[in-house]
């Protein structure tokens, strides 16, 4: 099955609506309140670039991609639900490592929670644990910072 992705210059399907939505309803209020800016305000469009999962043709989903200083930034993924769980999450990472390559990044990073089921994804992918902040952002949980080199 084809991966590819499409940069987004628009951010309006009506199923990116309900992607962020949901996703963010599981993440909390105060992400929830900056995905609608970094999704939706044309300002944000050139910090945080969006790219249209496609898989075998179809939209699947989405992934914001930020270059920094030689890493790549995941910055925001998430799969429609008729694509979770059927093993395409590590494979869509591995796509990911292509735009980094295009950015001369040596690796890809990605900050999440410790609470979050998703550092055990990205683990599960080969990301390692490189940092930990205690109580980020006053939320009673620990933010963890994980990489992979490319």
């Amino acid at each position: 099955m084809e991966i590819s992705f499409a940069p987004m210059k628009q951010r309006r399907p009506s199923w990116l609506a309900l992607l962020v939505k949901g996703t963010t309803r599981r993440w909390g209020s105060v992400w929830q309140a900056h995905a609608k800016k970094i999704f939706f305000d044309k300002k944000y469009f050139a910090l945080y670039p969006a790219y249209e999962i496609k898989i075998g043709g179809k939209s699947a989903g989405v992934i914001i991609l930020r270059p920094e200083v030689q890493a790549l930034v995941i910055y925001f993924f998430s799969l429609l639900p008729e694509f979770r769980g059927k093993g395409l999450g590590c494979k869509i990472l591995s796509a990911a490592k292509k735009v980094a390559k295009a950015h001369n990044c040596k690796f890809l990073r990605v900050d999440t929670y410790a609470k979050f089921t998703s550092r055990k994804f990205y683990l599960a992918c080969g990301f390692k644990k490189c940092g930990r902040v205690k109580n980020y952002n006053e939320t009673d949980d620990d933010q963890i910072f994980l990489y992979k080199r490319i």
